[in-house]
């Protein structure tokens, strides 16, 4: 009987042993229940690639060149009685500098305005806050809006701890608003170069459709505008919220301050 006792003993340890090894991925930690933990299977958006600003040191300066060309070529232009005439007279550069009114038309060589008709005529959001930002340095601030001014000058800055992850922009469409196609974003704080080095920018953002999550943003570290081609989005009835949430990012030369230059919008239903 103490035999069989002995070999039941045995039996029941051996038992007990291998419950407790399966349980745990982790055989140093025999006994810790593993759960794992479910991960959301999203779409990845790629971008497409649009132009690139000139954000250098010599960027000012070459635009008010620019500006005072076109001010010699219109001087010429009223000398003849009409533009076909002037035309005549004017080499193939200098009338594509004087038709190009968007580039010699902006405030500075950091306005990235929307010119003639646009989405924007009918389109656009109603509001815009963020889950942080941060705290304003002398006559610099860092709000939310700044991320949808139309200028590569200002910026929307995270002001969470850490590296930023989590933090989040959201923009709210108005019922009647019409239907959000595409995301346009400038990655990173634009106002020069070695700002734009200097701090951090977004490599991905989980983007969010009236809370419930709808794909990852795969953002380049470059300077060029990012596109990002959506389902056709509206609200239906309601209001239409897209929230941003920065999920991975490319670190800064000097600060871990997230920054975002511009996160615009296209889309139809307004010509």
């Amino acid at each position: 009987m103490r035999n069989i006792n002995y070999l039941l003993s045995l039996a029941i340890l051996a038992t007990t042993s291998f419950f407790a090894c399966y349980s745990s991925p982790d055989h140093g930690n025999v006994g810790q229940v593993y759960t794992p933990i479910e991960t959301e299977k999203l779409k990845i958006i790629e971008p497409e690639i649009g132009y690139t600003p000139d954000i250098s040191n010599d960027a000012k300066n070459n635009l008010q060149r620019l500006k005072v060309l076109y001010a010699k070529i219109d001087s010429t232009i009223k000398s003849y009685p009409d533009y076909d005439s002037a035309k005549m007279h004017l080499s193939q550069r200098q009338i594509e500098i004087y038709e190009n009114e968007e580039a010699y038309s902006r405030e500075d060589h950091l306005d990235v305005s929307i010119w003639g008709c646009s989405w924007y005529c009918g389109g656009g959001p109603d509001s815009i806050t963020a889950s942080s930002i941060l705290a304003a340095n002398q006559q610099l601030d860092y709000k939310a809006s700044n991320a949808h001014d139309f200028s590569l000058r200002t910026a929307w800055v995270e002001g969470g701890p850490g590296n930023g992850i989590g933090e989040s922009i959201t923009y709210k469409f108005a019922r009647n608003k019409p239907p959000v196609t595409t995301v346009e974003i400038f990655n990173g704080y634009m106002k020069s170069e070695k700002v734009w080095k200097d701090n951090a920018r977004v490599k991905k953002l989980k983007m969010y459709v009236n809370d419930k999550p709808y794909a990852i943003l795969s953002l380049k570290d470059i300077t060029a505008k990012q596109l990002f081609k959506l389902d056709t989005l509206r609200g239906n009835g309601n209001d239409l919220f897209l929230k941003f949430e920065i999920a991975e990012v490319y670190k800064g030369d000097k600060y871990e301050d997230v920054a975002i230059s511009e996160l615009e919008f296209d889309g139809i239903g307004v010509h």
